[in-house]
């Protein structure tokens, strides 16, 4: 449903680059962790980051992830997607206005979305802020 892309950036000039690996010795424990499968709530709310520089090229969004210097790509409904991002909205909102403009079922919506907003945070495009139910 959606498409997010991968493209290396181009340079102009060579450019050395490091990694650091971490070690078992070097990781932090982990006192929890939220449930991966758990879908995310219908009021998180999910905005861009400044990490990132977007543009519209045609029906495409090019965002250059500033964290790891690397292009991505959203078309059709990933880059609606990116559009109502811009503003802080919850994804019920954003599901809300993809069932209205698309061919397409909460569910799928929600699913798809969901997947699309973790993917996008994963890169550090995306910032999710989940409610506080306390």
């Amino acid at each position: 449903m959606y498409l997010l892309e991968k493209r290396p950036r181009s340079r102009t000039r060579p450019v050395a680059c490091s990694r650091a690996y971490l070690t078992p010795l070097q990781l932090a424990p982990v006192g929890y962790t939220a449930a991966v499968n758990e879908p995310l709530p219908p009021d998180a709310i999910a905005v861009v980051t400044d990490d990132q520089l977007s543009t519209r090229l045609a029906d495409e969004i090019v965002i250059l992830g500033l964290r790891d210097s690397v292009y991505y790509g959203l078309s059709d409904v990933g880059a609606r997607i990116w559009d109502l991002v811009q503003t802080r909205r919850t994804l019920g909102e954003i599901v809300s206005v993809l069932i209205e403009e698309y061919d397409v079922s909460r569910e799928e919506a929600a699913a798809g979305l969901d997947r699309l907003i973790r993917e996008l945070e994963t890169r550090g495009l995306v910032a999710i802020t989940l409610p506080d139910h306390a």
